[in-house]
């Protein structure tokens, strides 16, 4: 047989629950701002790579790339590095364009969960160029 609980105790249960579920969404928030900054230094580096491989003008026409985690350096003509290169710079802007959203999303329930109102014109959309064709 079980015993009744207290409004009292109901109410802590409950309290304790959302503050969880509060903290647990900050430490979403955090780690997708982390995320972040990884993916634009990730994405700064790609294009330094690309303006200095651009810009060499050795005769050699190959450059040498760290490839993934590995940290082994392989040789590639120059033209097939810089669209190794381009090619990664799309997948971070597409993984940032993501976490942005993700990143909205948890902000805007956090304030939900805290009791606050959203800014207005929080959940507005960017404009790109292939929206505005």
């Amino acid at each position: 047989m079980t015993t009744p609980k207290s409004p009292q105790v109901t109410h802590t249960q409950s309290q304790l629950k959302q503050v969880a579920t509060v903290e647990k969404l900050a430490d979403s928030i955090v780690i997708g701002k982390h995320e972040l900054v990884d993916l634009d230094r990730r994405h700064n580096q790609n294009r330094e790579a690309i303006r200095a491989i651009k810009k060499e003008s050795s005769g050699y026409g190959k450059a040498w790339l760290l490839y993934g985690s590995s940290g082994q350096f392989f040789s590639f003509p120059k033209e097939e590095a810089i669209d190794t290169l381009q090619s990664s710079q799309q997948k971070i802007e597409r993984r940032k364009e993501e976490v942005h959203t993700t990143l909205k999303d948890e902000v805007a329930q956090l304030q939900r969960l805290q009791g606050k109102e959203l800014n207005e014109g929080f959940d507005l959309k960017g404009s790109t160029w292939t929206n505005i064709k």
